[in-house]
């Protein structure tokens, strides 16, 4: 065997690292030279909302074809049947979705809502995780799906754009000021140097001052293109945001609309609602994002909570449960995204890494209150690791109350025909990138106008045409 010259080297350790193969023709578009997009007045802002290892079946995030009939093999493999939580077998039928109660909260938001099945590829949490997330199997290969529309909205005002993520950059968006807050008040804080410095000390901006102004061994040195750039931040950190003081009312709002009131209006609508406690957490998180979404601060939020790994029982119940409280509040977060006249912008993602398989032999006693009031004890088995997933996506334009793609029998992926649910048993099950890749297409053509502008993020990207332009 011929030793490998540099090109195929560069070429197999490419493939090995998550499949992208690098000639001169792609390399151009990984280093390709910098492009401002045109948002023409739009203030595009994705919140991508991972679901951990969530139960598809229990989210709702997979979905029955047909109400009041569960395909074979979803709890029992290769049988029929129906899940031991009476709950989650009352369909309700919105559009072309089939809701149980702890879904429900979705039907009054259905008509922007698009479900799309597909497969996670792998079944390993972090490999899941990263595909799901970024489209890659590697962390910082390629950018997570906000991080990819946060850099493509750089503009001579926003020079910087803000993502909330604790992730990890990729190459592709250089520019990223990424944030790690999980409410508006630890954004502030971060933001913000402190108005009273102790005694001894320097404050930031008098240090990065002394730093730019002395020339000296140890000082830095910096290029005049970046100089802007560092000024502006320091100046932020110096005199915070001054668009929270515009938008207060609006952001008062929000907390209104996210009231535990509200959310009461919503969840009181299960008759398990009273073992469905609100996540204070992820509802901190909702408001951080209509915040910056609506000041124009930021571009994009990776919300990571969630894990919901039930190997040993409960999902049916448990993962129901954590799920209804998020479908409550993001109930409320979209209502209050319309009024703001924000629905056309704002681009709400939800997944997970994968759906779970069928009932194992591991289960854990759980007890409901049921339709009628009444206590139901029941013995809840674990599911493991499974290859069909959902993605959800909330936006004015998409096709609205629609699914593409399905989760058939045995709990099989499989790719959508039309946005019916409607599906090819011998083809291909379509993949997160595909899926979401293409919807960004949609939903910011001015960011996104042809598939190089895809693949600049995420060189893997395959589109489909159907989602792209299909009603």
């Amino acid at each position: 065997m011929k030793p490998w010259n540099r090109r195929q080297l560069i070429s197999r350790i490419a493939q090995l690292s998550g499949g992208i193969l690098l000639n001169p023709m792609n390399a151009k578009l990984l280093f390709a030279e910098e492009q401002l997009y045109r948002l023409n007045g739009r203030k595009p802002f994705v919140l991508y909302i991972h679901m951990g290892s969530s139960c598809g079946i229990a989210s709702g995030l997979i979905q029955p074809l047909k109400a009041g009939e569960w395909p074979i093999g979803f709890f029992d493999a290769g049988k029929e049947g129906e899940s031991v939580n009476p709950l989650l077998n009352h369909h309700i039928k919105a559009e072309q979705f089939i809701l149980h109660p702890y879904s429900q909260p979705l039907a009054e938001i259905v008509q922007d809502c698009f479900l799309t099945n597909g497969t996670a590829v792998s079944l390993a949490h972090v490999t899941a995780a990263q595909l799901q997330m970024t489209g890659s199997t590697l962390s910082g290969l390629t950018p997570q799906w906000a991080a990819g529309v946060a850099q493509n909205c750089k503009n001579e005002e926003h020079k910087n754009p803000i993502l909330i993520s604790s992730g990890i950059k990729s190459p592709s968006v250089p520019d990223l000021n990424m944030i790690n807050a999980t409410s508006l008040s630890q954004f502030m804080t971060i933001t913000s140097d402190p108005k009273v410095v102790p005694k001894g000390f320097e404050s930031t901006w008098e240090a990065m001052l002394r730093e730019h102004q002395i020339q000296a061994i140890g000082s830095t040195k910096i290029i005049d293109s970046e100089r802007q750039k560092i000024q502006n931040l320091m100046k932020i950190l110096n005199e915070g945001f001054p668009e929270f003081d515009s938008h207060k009312e609006s952001i008062n709002s929000l907390k209104e609309a996210l009231s535990d009131t509200n959310y009461a209006d919503i969840i009181t609508q299960n008759p398990d609602h009273t073992n469905i406690q609100m996540d204070d957490r992820f509802k901190n998180y909702l408001i951080l994002a209509g915040s910056l979404a609506k000041t124009g601060l930021a571009s994009g939020m990776t919300i990571p909570d969630g894990s919901q790994d039930l190997h040993n029982g409960g999902g049916d119940v448990d993962t129901a449960r954590f799920a209804a409280s998020r479908w409550a509040l993001i109930n409320l977060f979209w209502k209050w995204i319309k009024k703001q006249g924000m629905d056309q912008d704002m681009l709400i993602i939800v997944s997970h890494e994968f759906g779970r398989g069928a009932y194992n032999l591991r289960s854990v006693e759980k007890s409901i209150t049921d339709q009628n009031g009444q206590t139901k004890e029941m013995t809840v088995h674990g599911r493991d690791h499974g290859l069909g997933m959902g993605i959800l996506f909330i936006n004015k334009n998409v096709p609205s109350g629609a699914r593409f793609g399905a989760v058939a029998e045995n709990l099989t992926p499989v790719p959508g025909t039309d946005f019916l649910a409607g599906y090819n048993p011998s083809a291909q099950a379509f993949t997160s990138s595909q899926l979401i890749g293409s919807m960004l297409m949609r939903i910011y053509p001015e960011l996104f106008p042809t598939e190089r502008d895809v693949r600049k993020h995420w060189p893997t990207f395959a589109p489909l045409t159907q989602l792209i332009r299909g009603n």
